[in-house]
């Protein structure tokens, strides 16, 4: 059976050709804007899978992004399993809008199946501007 151990969003993601290491940058988890709508203007998905011996080893999974219950992007990703029984997805986004304060869901499916899902809120900031980082 194809599971995923790992569904997270980022605003950048490398992979390593030479440790083949992926390093996530700046995991987004909550977002706070002074207005919408939100652009963001590039981001990175990432998912881990594993397979089963007898699983296939190459397939498209479903990814959507939803704010709130509106989906705002729809598409499919392409999964290769090689000779491993675990592989990562990285996809990049290019330009998102987000309309309103509220929730943004990202949601990985094989068929019918949902393999995981990744939710974080956006907001509009309140009082000064000043942010304590810590």
């Amino acid at each position: 059976m194809i599971n995923s151990s790992l569904l997270i969003c980022a605003s950048g993601v490398l992979l390593d050709k030479n440790t083949n290491k992926i390093s996530i940058f700046e995991i987004i988890d909550n977002l706070k804007t002074e207005g919408f709508p939100l652009l963001f203007p590039t981001f990175d998905i990432v998912f881990i899978l594993q397979r089963g011996k007898d699983d296939e080893s190459k397939f498209e999974t479903n990814l959507t992004i939803r704010h709130n219950e509106n989906v705002l992007i729809e598409t499919k990703a392409g999964v290769d399993f090689k000779n491993s029984y675990s592989t990562r997805v990285i996809i990049k986004i290019n330009g998102l809008a987000v309309p309103s304060p509220g929730t943004i869901t990202i949601e990985t499916r094989l068929r019918e199946k949902i393999l995981d899902t990744y939710s974080f809120l956006t907001e509009k900031a309140t009082g000064p501007k000043a942010t304590n980082i810590s």
